[in-house]
């Protein structure tokens, strides 16, 4: 189908009443930490939190989600201590319930309630998530403003499935009986290309979606039509929904290049083109005076075969970085020097200095 996000694979394991996940064994523990250092489980991206409270912290949490345990979105410095102190003897559970109400219990009785709890600011410190750690960037705003399906969607592209969203059909979503008429004429008419990058999709067709500007899916007027790809399309307010792949992310980004659609001369057009999980990474780069980078590049072997895609680089100086660990391996089996995400969160300093030092 031409809109919308695709349909994801179902949650690893069922919501269980009493506890609101599955908890995590000490063997599970050791290997939680994901890509980037989010958290993982059987390949799916997670969350963790201890659903067990003492008695006065639970009613308050109740009454004051900040008052409950906190919400882990990411291998924070709490639960690194954790592991390297080889103790772990609270009960942590996996959940992949985005609807922020989490399922809470008091300590020595049956009482079970639900609690707004809120993310883990150490797990917001990890990932720089939207600048966290940039003097001026609002950090209070940053965790007040936090939306756990929200942080899902931008962080899909490091995991190959997803909780399940239930997208339903076009017209249970709103969209006209003729719709996909009236949208299969409107890309034509735009000659398959995005009316916001630019790049053209002839033969990417799949990836041109038609958005609806006021949001209202039944106005098919024209002026209320917009040709835009799949990732632009993503960006747009009130889509944060859309699930696009790493692969569909890295092909439009590779196209842009390769179209020279995309033109990296400031920071702004940096972000706006990279994979929204980078985000993280692009603000420490900006805040440490980093030289503008390019996406969608492209590494080659002897025989010109593509082996490795770069989700951002330096390519005169053959430095990037990338999401999927196997682009990296490759990419530095070809005599570049790429960085996992994690290794560009953690090291921003050394990242920033290797590229100055090699220009």
């Amino acid at each position: 189908k031409s809109e919308g996000g695709k349909a994801s694979k179902t949650s690893f394991f069922r919501q269980s009443v009493d506890t609101g996940g599955e908890e995590i064994t000490w063997q599970e523990f050791e290997e939680v930490e994901g890509p980037g250092g989010l958290l993982q489980k059987n390949s799916q991206q997670i969350m963790m939190y201890m659903p067990s409270h003492y008695p006065a912290r639970y009613e308050n949490a109740l009454l004051d989600g900040k008052e409950g345990n906190r919400i882990h979105v990411a291998f924070c410095s709490h639960l690194e201590k954790m592991k390297a102190s080889g103790k772990f003897d609270s009960k942590y559970f996996a959940t992949q319930d985005l609807h922020g109400a989490f399922r809470i219990y008091e300590n020595f009785s049956s009482r079970v309630g639900d609690a707004e709890l809120k993310v883990c600011k150490l797990c917001l410190r990890k990932l720089n998530y939207k600048g966290y750690l940039a003097p001026g960037r609002g950090k209070s705003d940053i965790f007040r403003n936090f939306s756990y399906e929200f942080f899902f969607e931008e962080y899909e592209s490091f995991f190959p499935s997803h909780p399940m969203r239930n997208m339903g059909n076009e017209r249970d979503r709103g969209y006209t009986e003729d719709w996909s008429r009236i949208s299969l004429n409107y890309r034509a008419s735009c000659h398959y290309t995005c009316e916001a990058c630019e790049v053209d999709l002839n033969d990417y067709r799949h990836l041109l979606h038609v958005h609806h500007i006021n949001t209202v899916r039944h106005d098919n007027r024209g002026e209320n039509l917009r040709a835009l790809c799949v990732d632009c399309h993503s960006r747009q307010p009130h889509h944060d929904h859309m699930y696009v792949s790493h692969s569909d992310r890295q092909l439009i980004a590779r196209l842009r290049r390769n179209q020279q659609t995309a033109h990296p001369d400031d920071w702004p057009t940096v972000f706006r083109f990279a994979n929204p999980g980078l985000n993280g990474v692009l603000h420490l780069l900006q805040h440490n005076t980093a030289p503008l980078l390019e996406t969608g590049l492209t590494i080659q072997d002897e025989h010109d075969v593509i082996v490795a895609n770069l989700d951002l680089a330096w390519p005169h100086v053959r430095v990037g970085i990338a999401i999927n660990a196997e682009d990296v391996r490759q990419a530095n089996a070809q005599g570049w020097r790429v960085y996992s995400v994690e290794r560009a969160l953690g090291s921003p300093e050394e990242l920033v200095n290797l590229v100055r030092k090699l220009r």
